[in-house]
């Protein structure tokens, strides 16, 4: 079940979210309460870049990243990878080059077709 709640600010989504999170508990119910500004979010795009599966094995080999280094600040799914642009370069920037970032800042879903991004978003 995915409940949403939609509002103008100081309506009283986040309380009456948080009073059905802790009723869902208190029954028994496997919860997870998400605020809209989660980072990252598992269903909104903020900034962030989105490769296919192969496209993310390549730009990974030409600019020689290591997984260990990339799995500190990618989402990984079952097809395809996600970088949250502000969290990388608030935290990780300094760990790749200014060419493997600015192909990150190319594939911001923000860029997309609609076609594109209608895909990324329903994986995600």
């Amino acid at each position: 079940m995915l409940i949403l709640m939609e509002g103008l600010p100081g309506v009283g989504k986040s309380t009456n979210s948080g009073l059905l999170f802790r009723q869902f508990e208190r029954h028994g119910f496997k919860t997870r309460w998400v605020h809209e500004l989660d980072r990252p979010h598992p269903v909104l795009f903020f900034q962030e870049s989105h490769f296919k599966m192969n496209e993310y094995h390549n730009w990974k080999t030409r600019h020689n990243l290591s997984t260990s280094l990339i799995e500190k600040f990618a989402t990984i799914r079952e097809e395809s990878v996600g970088f949250d642009l502000l969290e990388l370069s608030w935290n990780y920037k300094a760990a790749l080059s200014e060419m493997a970032f600015n192909e990150l800042q190319e594939r911001d879903v923000w860029k997309f077709s609609l076609d594109e991004y209608i895909k990324a978003a329903l994986e995600k």
